[in-house]
């Protein structure tokens, strides 16, 4: 190692901790200012947007698994040409259902993909819970038929009113219904009830 090396010449003027880098100034070759550990280097740029391209792709697995199985499960139930007409049209609305689902993901998603984007927020809307609850009911109907299970839905009379997403939350309810049918033994009744409770 040479003298005019900055190192050696950094080290000629204080003893520096370990973890400090200084550099030197090409024409007064005086030391410069310390990085600092928490600052957006190139190197730190690219392991955050790495990180950020990480968090995406596994929130959109998370989020686009619910919406592709309902319109599998809707799908084979079309396929076996029952003749229950309003079956078939609950299973139509179920797929435009969730394909809308799925749009208005992809909108929601496309902010995150810019380094400095807000992460996926739900959409607060004026919402019947009840109609949510039994959307979700629907949407496990083949899953629950082919493990022989009954689900037994007890909700109020009328409407129970209550700002949330609609399509998060139907999520939200299919995924427990799944996972109900899923870790039961085959054949029994789930029954899945909501009361409203004053205060």
């Amino acid at each position: 190692m040479s003298s005019t090396d900055p190192a050696v010449h950094a080290s000629a003027h204080m003893l520096l901790p370990p973890t400090t880098i200084w550099g030197t100034d090409p024409i007064s070759e005086a030391p410069t200012t310390p990085s600092q550990p928490g600052s957006d280097g190139p190197i730190e740029n690219l392991i955050n947007a790495s990180l950020r391209v990480h968090d995406l792709m596994a929130l959109l697995v998370h989020e686009l698994r619910s919406p592709l199985a309902s319109i599998q499960n809707a799908i084979a139930i079309v396929r076996r040409g029952t003749k229950d007409e309003g079956l078939q049209q609950r299973m139509h609305e179920l797929i435009e259902r969730q394909v809308r689902q799925i749009a208005l993901l992809t909108v929601s998603l496309r902010p995150m993909s810019d380094p400095h984007g807000e992460i996926l927020q739900p959409g607060l809307r004026r919402i019947d819970l009840c109609a949510v609850l039994r959307m979700a009911a629907e949407t496990v109907t083949l899953e629950f038929s082919q493990r022989r299970h009954r689900l037994l839905v007890v909700m109020p009379n009328g409407s129970v009113w209550t700002l949330g997403d609609a399509g998060r939350l139907e999520q939200v309810f299919v995924n427990l219904l799944s996972n109900t049918s899923k870790y039961s033994d085959m054949g029994g009744d789930v029954a899945m009830s909501m009361q409203v409770c004053d205060g």
